[in-house]
């Protein structure tokens, strides 16, 4: 799971932060699947995370299962 905090940065380096993260998890650790929260806070519930979509950025992640709102992630987990 990869989470990114609200704040002012801009897309482009909101989605290379990302994609960083992600192929770092990947790089690190022993994963199949990888679900991305684009911008939310941690203390925020699963199910109310990234309610506005963030396609744009979502479409443009590699090695990405999915994004979170909470029934998009809790669904795959075994």
């Amino acid at each position: 799971y990869v989470r990114k905090s609200p704040s002012d940065v801009d897309p482009e380096t909101r989605l290379k932060l990302l994609q960083k993260m992600v192929d770092n998890l990947l790089d690190r650790s022993l994963v199949d699947k990888i679900y991305v929260s684009v911008s939310s806070l941690a203390s925020s519930p699963f199910n109310e995370r990234d309610l506005n979509k963030t396609d744009e950025i979502m479409k443009k992640l590699k090695h990405v299962t999915g994004y979170t709102p909470g029934k998009a992630i809790l669904q795959h987990i075994d």
